[in-house]
């Protein structure tokens, strides 16, 4: 709500979306994300609040328009894979893709499927684009290909076929209304996204 938002903007001075941002390059040992080794949280909060995203720190960094240099500036670029994966399981039998808003319904997602014995990997896909100039390495590093691939976008989503195997997207367009209700209807919960993926996973 807007109390929680004020809040957040109060004590971090970023906006609540940006949280999970902050969490990708800081890491989290509770919820296996791995984050950049050696950024903490005060330098992972700078970061965000100069750049706003991952995704824009790397592109100013590859484009040499940070001061960012030393130690630090190794870090971000050795570890650029670590950044963008936010969950990461040893054990995980599937992966799922997401970006945005959908992002953190993935990892609540991921977390409410180990009840299931369904381990997730959670990859961040900021900008599709720039995902589609990395090297096969580097996705192979970040999607696990002994897993099964899930995309969740809320819009149609076909590009993420080139490394889902099934994509939860919209086939349906035109609707209007509060941004939570809309993710109601169209199956954008986690328990609505669960059962989708419990359903699909254990029927293949």
């Amino acid at each position: 709500d807007d109390f929680d938002r004020a809040k957040v903007e109060e004590i971090y001075g970023i906006k609540p979306k940006q949280l999970i941002e902050v969490k990708g390059l800081q890491g989290d040992t509770s919820d296996n994300i791995p984050g950049v080794p050696g950024i903490g949280e005060k330098t992972a909060l700078s970061l965000i609040k100069k750049y706003g995203t991952i995704d824009e720190l790397y592109k100013k960094l590859e484009e040499g328009k940070t001061d960012i240099k030393g130690k630090l500036k190794e870090k971000l670029e050795e570890n650029k894979d670590l950044a963008y994966l936010l969950k990461e399981r040893e054990n995980a039998n599937i992966t799922i893709m997401a970006s945005g808003s959908e992002l953190m319904l993935a990892l609540q997602t991921a977390c409410s499927l180990e009840e299931e014995g369904i381990i997730a990997n959670v990859v961040s896909v900021p900008c599709f684009d720039l995902l589609m100039e990395q090297s096969k390495e580097y996705v192979d590093r970040i999607i696990n290909k002994n897993t099964k691939v899930y995309a969740v976008e809320a819009a149609r989503g076909l590009e993420y076929y080139k490394y889902a195997d099934v994509v939860f997207g919209m086939e349906t367009f035109g609707a209007s209304g509060p941004a939570n209700d809309l993710f109601e209807e169209f199956g954008f919960t986690k328990d609505k996204l669960k059962a989708k993926i419990i359903a699909d996973f254990k029927n293949n």
